[in-house]
């Protein structure tokens, strides 16, 4: 158990829709149970970065003009600069990080995001870092989309504007082919060798073959 909390870096590659941010909570909440509940895990800690979600809750904060600027790019399909969600999660880390594995949901999402993070973190932080790649059919992930917006609308919140309709959605699955894969390909040389996963039965088999696969990545960091 005291492996799984050794200094490693988990980045979670994959499609809106395909899966990836449900199971990277199931893998933080297996830190927090290790944590909790393992002999000397008191002084264990686990980090979890959702950059999507935390640049949605940021934006109120930024200044109007930035603000207009970002919403212009969103309305015309560009894809955002890295540096906001570069910022942000440089940030937490560099704030409130302490030791531990830290789970990232949603980064690199682009070539030079994934160089500010092995520059950072593989480089200034000396941790070893762990992509996981879910492979999902993109028509699925479109699908899983639209549930996702009609499960949203039913509970009386507001659907994600970035895949609320098919153009949205079509353009979410370009950026993962054209600039997300790219990131992965760059991280790679840096990185454990990548898991693997096509996520396609029920969540907790998933779930085991994501704890299987970083443990046995966890093997190159043992004598």
């Amino acid at each position: 158990m005291k492996v799984m909390m050794s200094n490693i870096i988990i980045l979670f590659f994959g499609q809106s829709g395909s899966g990836k941010g449900v199971h990277a909570g199931k893998i933080v909440a297996l830190y927090e149970w290790i944590r909790n509940w393992y002999p000397g895990g008191a002084d264990m800690e686990s980090m979890y970065i959702e950059t999507g979600a935390e640049f949605r809750r940021e934006i109120p904060n930024f200044s109007s003009d930035v603000q207009k600027r970002l919403a212009e790019i969103q309305d015309s399909g560009r894809l955002q600069s890295h540096v906001p969600a570069s910022i942000l999660w440089g940030n937490q880390i560099l704030y409130n990080y302490k030791t531990g594995p830290i789970v990232f949901d949603g980064s690199p999402r682009s070539v030079d995001e994934a160089i500010a993070i092995v520059k950072f973190i593989k480089r200034d932080l000396k941790r070893t870092i762990i992509p996981i790649h879910f492979s999902v059919p993109d028509d699925e992930c479109e699908r899983r989309m639209v549930l996702r917006n009609d499960l949203l609308i039913k509970e009386g919140k507001q659907p994600r504007s970035d895949t609320d309709t098919p153009e949205d959605r079509k353009r979410k699955l370009s950026y993962y082919h054209e600039d997300v894969i790219p990131a992965l390909e760059y991280i790679q040389p840096h990185a454990l060798p990548v898991i693997e996963i096509e996520p396609i039965g029920p969540i907790s088999e998933t779930h085991g073959l994501l704890v299987d696969g970083i443990a046995d990545r966890l093997r190159f960091l043992t004598p």
